[in-house]
């Protein structure tokens, strides 16, 4: 039997591996290197194995390629010149944000109804961390497990004092027009005041013409 240790100084610590090769048993295929080289050397020859992995030269896996499904958490999103500080707790100006995007983004006839998804994660007043809102881009593959595609806008409301609630905004993928009136929109709203600059670049379709009425049948004379 023969003992084969490898040493390794990890990062903060020392790595020992440890092997034990039986002369007398028939070992794997792989092994089969090493079961040679203690026969032509002797069973109590030392062996040098290679080197352990350790932090330094683990090469991490490639990221995943950016498919719907994952998107969702890999979309570019870029940092927005306006982060106002509004009163009201986070939860209050949740609601009040929430309330102006579900009708004037996401309400009948809005510009991002058909094609947009709004997400929200708010945490109970316990857990004392941020509401984070995200606008995602409507996966319509039908091969995603969840609809939520590429992130397109995200709204992040922080506790910045005794009610008082910091309103940080990032952008992705939206046309620049229609992204500047929605963060006039997320700012007006945060405030507990009334807009919708957003359907005013990008107004609802006109309604459908009314349907003809109907044709009055005339009745034939008899004979």
């Amino acid at each position: 039997m023969v003992a084969i240790r490898q040493i390794a100084w990890g990062a903060n610590h020392l790595l020992v591996q440890t092997a034990s090769v039986d002369c007398r048993k028939r070992l794997p295929a792989f092994a089969g290197a090493v079961v040679a080289c203690v026969l032509l050397t002797g069973c109590g020859a030392s062996l040098t194995l290679p080197p352990l992995a350790t932090g330094s030269n683990i090469t991490p896996p490639p990221p995943p390629p950016d498919t719907p499904q994952n998107s969702a958490a890999t979309g570019a999103l870029t940092p927005s010149g306006s982060t106002p500080t509004v009163d009201g707790t986070t939860i209050a100006v949740y609601d009040l944000i929430a309330k102006g995007a579900l009708t004037c983004w996401f309400g009948p006839g809005a510009p991002l109804k058909a094609t947009h998804i709004f997400h929200a994660d708010v945490p109970s007043p316990a857990e004392k961390r941020d509401v984070d809102i995200t606008i995602h881009e409507r996966d319509t593959t039908g091969q995603a497990p969840n609809p939520r595609g590429t992130r397109a806008f995200r709204i992040a409301l922080s506790a910045e004092a005794e009610a008082r609630t910091r309103v940080t905004m990032q952008i992705g993928k939206l046309p620049a027009d229609l992204a500047a009136a929605m963060e006039k929109d997320v700012v007006t709203w945060a405030q507990g005041r009334q807009g919708c600059q957003s359907q005013v670049v990008r107004p609802p379709p006109p309604p459908p013409p009314p349907a003809p009425p109907p044709k009055k049948k005339t009745a034939k004379k008899k004979p």
